[in-house]
């Protein structure tokens, strides 16, 4: 995870030249740049700029979650850096790492310098070769560019709250090219423990790629959004009608209404995967299993320069 990734680069950072990677290190923004990131304000600047937003609330955790752990792992002997040369470490993955799906979460010198826009106008792969000297990842362009024009990278279809906590940035227009709004708003549902496991007994015993989107009981909640299709508009409308039908009248959904809920989650604008990588992401970003799009946006972390 970030912790372990973040652990490496501080390795390798206080090996200076002695490391294979001190070059690329040495490209990394230094730690007063990251402080676009809402987690590493001071507690006082997010209250006057965030309020008591969602954002806020998730920014304080970000930042309450990286005091832990620095705690935890001075105390059990595995920090020798200074807390703000861990923080630098964490930001440098919050924002410019990448999901190679079978490799986990990498650093990849080069393409962490590409800006975002949407909508993509490449695409990149991890090429895998028997000579690991030759393994590496391409950028392919999805159109025609010009010259010197600035190439792009899509770091997904990500919301601006998701933007600002974890690249630092926002996009003024964050509308797909079909009308579909990035952003989102969450609609939660309160019930007790009991409630929610009578949910998952009756809404989601027959599916375990249902279990999964719906998530655990830290998830209860669903993401709201226009979209010219109905579907993408109104498909959590119909999970939070399913749980709410389930505690009050103990019913099953039945027959189409399981459909909707299976045929609607994971799906990116226009229909194309797009799964957000950040631990507290929405319900039903999993991908449908046995599916795969070759046109899949890329799952990404990656910092606006």
């Amino acid at each position: 995870g970030d912790v372990a990734l973040a652990l490496a680069l501080l390795h390798h950072r206080n090996l200076k030249e002695s490391s294979a990677f001190h070059a690329y290190i040495s490209t990394l923004p230094p730690q007063d740049l990251f402080t676009s990131l809402p987690a590493w304000w001071s507690r006082e600047e997010r209250e006057e700029l965030l309020g008591s937003s969602e954002l806020a609330d998730a920014a304080t955790t970000m930042a309450s979650n990286a005091d832990q752990d620095y705690e935890e792992l001075k105390a059990a002997g595995r920090m020798s850096s200074s807390k703000g040369e861990f923080l630098w470490a964490l930001a440098c993955v919050s924002s410019r790492s990448f999901d190679a799906d079978e490799l986990g979460e990498v650093m990849v010198p080069i393409l962490d310098c590409f800006n975002h826009k949407r909508p993509r106008d490449t695409a990149y792969s991890y090429r895998r070769e028997e000579a690991p000297a030759r393994a590496g990842f391409v950028l392919t362009s999805l159109r025609d560019l010009g010259e010197e024009e600035e190439v792009y990278i899509a770091y997904g279809a990500k919301g601006s709250r998701e933007l600002l906590l974890n690249y630092g940035f926002c996009v003024m227009d964050n509308v797909e090219p079909d009308g579909s709004m990035n952003d989102t708003v969450n609609a939660f549902v309160q019930y007790p423990p009991d409630e929610w496991a009578k949910i998952r007994s009756c809404v989601l015993a027959d599916s375990k790629a249902k279990l999964k989107r719906w998530g655990d009981e830290q998830k209860r909640f669903a993401p709201l959004r226009c979209a010219p299709q109905a579907s993408y508009t109104y498909q959590p409308f119909t999970r939070l009608l399913d749980a709410c039908r389930v505690i009050l009248s103990g019913d099953e959904p039945q027959g189409d209404e399981l459909d909707v809920v299976e045929d609607g989650a994971g799906q990116d604008l226009g229909g194309q995967s797009d799964e957000a990588s950040w631990e507290m992401e929405e319900l039903g970003d999993e991908e449908p299993e046995g599916e795969e799009d070759e046109d899949q946006d890329q799952d990404q972390d990656q910092d606006q320069d």
